[in-house]
């Protein structure tokens, strides 16, 4: 009792901490969460390790209209090394192999961080999943997906967190309030700019500059 007791105080303090002082709340991320990982594997990672069906996730979806039929888009968002025209946190994405759902690349953001996306499915001209982590271990379940609409084209990418995975080192009953406090806000913001940046590319036919909508403390630098 006494040791659920100080758990649910410090969740308390927690969520008024981040409430309350930004840059508080950045330390604890980047400290005691350890969510980001620099020390990355050299060489590629041929099967990401998803965690077990009664794992803790989380879900994110968003969406943004583009202005450009379905096709078009399509050749976009399925061209190998796209992500450093149209991802404003990405510094470099590397292929290492593409052919559909067998496709391997890397994605190396502003803030050093390295991170591997497997695809392990492919519907030609409607979107494609893909596995995204680190040292061999899956992070998150990531779903790209195209609709017509009124001949424009609806992006969608959806996510879903493996929090035990990228949490691991969390103790178990603190993860999920750490994932709906901190990680999915953080995450939301991020899918929100990666779509900005396709639709930018998209209709504007120009390269998306770093942070052009906006700043995420886990994917990027201010500077």
């Amino acid at each position: 009792m006494y040791y659920l007791l100080n758990l649910v105080c410090f969740s308390a303090r927690l969520q008024n901490v981040y409430k309350e002082n930004h840059s508080i709340r950045a330390f604890f991320i980047f400290k005691f969460i350890g969510y980001i990982h620099y020390n990355q594997p050299r060489f590629y990672i041929s099967c990401l390790q998803t965690p077990s069906l009664k794992s803790l996730t989380a879900t994110i979806e968003c969406s943004i209209c583009i202005d450009i039929e379905p096709a078009k888009l399509w050749a976009i968002i399925s061209k190998p090394g796209i992500l450093e025209k149209t991802h404003p946190f990405c510094k470099k994405n590397e292929v290492i192999r593409w052919n559909r759902e067998k496709s391997i690349d890397t994605i190396v953001y502003y803030n050093g961080r390295k991170m591997q996306r497997n695809f392990i499915d492919w519907n030609e001209g409607k979107g494609y999943q893909l596995l995204i982590g680190h040292n061999e271990l899956a992070d998150a379940l990531v779903t790209w997906s195209i609709k017509e609409s009124h001949n424009h084209s609806i992006l969608s990418i959806g996510i879903v967190l493996y929090l035990d995975n990228s949490l691991g080192h969390i103790p178990k009953v603190l993860r999920k309030i750490i994932g709906h406090l901190y990680l999915y806000p953080i995450m939301k913001s991020y899918l929100n700019s990666v779509l900005s940046g396709f639709k930018f590319f998209s209709e504007k036919k120009k390269t998306v500059t770093k942070n052009q909508f906006g700043y995420n403390q886990l994917f990027s630098t201010k500077s």
